[in-house]
């Protein structure tokens, strides 16, 4: 029996569709040593405040492989969650919250007080307004569950080793405290500054809790559009056959 090439195209689109397409997961920071994905902080943190500041974090690579991380795993987003007590009236905005992520340069010992230093190869992978709705911020259970995804224009490719996490806010429009945790210096270091354009910060005692977004699996198509490949060479090889054949007779 011969396959006509369309049944062997129709054949490979199915061979596709099982494909697994990429699926997210989550990391929250610290979590290796804290356990902050259900324990909340023991301090509150100004990630969402109404002042106007830069921060930048190192979090170190065995936090991260603990959680599934793996370098070439696409990151996509961040998410905060409200402390226990907190609740939040109304949104929230920042004419500009900008996020940058970055291979860090040194281990956590050395890190420097210039945030620029710290970075090799940096990506600004957010940039421009944000509005935090009230309704995206749970406001029961402890720990509250994290909020509103602060998706990144830019998806970040994980490169191995220790992260950097950076941004630079303009002040909310409101005070909202978000859910922070003592900074371990074997994990992760935190600096911060006031004014959006700081060039360095002073070392912090305390985090926020974040919650990273990755892509934890890419979609592999390639082999079954390999074996399509492969079928309908043999179809077009068989065609020529038949019709040298018929040229013979």
């Amino acid at each position: 029996m011969t396959l006509h090439p369309s049944l062997l195209l129709h054949c490979g689109l199915c061979l596709l569709l099982p494909c697994a397409p990429a699926s997210a997961a989550t990391l929250v920071f610290g979590d290796s040593v804290y356990h902050l994905a259900t324990t909340e902080g023991s301090f509150t943190a100004s990630f969402l405040a109404n002042n106007t500041n830069t921060g930048q974090m190192q979090i170190a690579a065995s936090d991260l492989v603990a959680q599934g991380l793996q370098a070439g795993n696409l990151l996509t987003g961040v998410r905060a969650r409200l402390n226990g007590i907190t609740t939040m009236i109304g949104d929230r905005t920042s004419s500009d919250f900008e996020i940058t992520l970055a291979q860090a340069a040194f281990d956590l010992a050395n890190m420097s007080t210039t945030f620029a230093t710290n970075m090799i190869d940096p990506v600004l992978v957010r940039d421009g307004p944000l509005t935090i709705y009230d309704a995206l911020m749970p406001e029961s259970g402890v720990p509250r569950a994290f909020g509103q995804l602060i998706s990144f224009d830019t998806p970040y490719t994980y490169q191995g080793g220790d992260l950097i996490f950076m941004f630079r806010k303009r002040g909310f429009s409101d005070f909202t405290s978000v859910d922070g945790e003592t900074t371990d210096s074997s994990i992760i270091r935190n600096l911060n500054s006031s004014g959006f354009g700081a060039t360095s910060g002073n070392f912090q005692t305390s985090f926020p809790v974040l919650q990273f977004e990755f892509t934890s699996s890419a979609p592999e198509p390639s082999r079954a559009l390999l074996l399509l490949a492969g079928l309908l060479g043999v179809a077009r090889r068989r065609r020529r056959r038949r019709r040298r054949r018929r040229r013979d007779f």
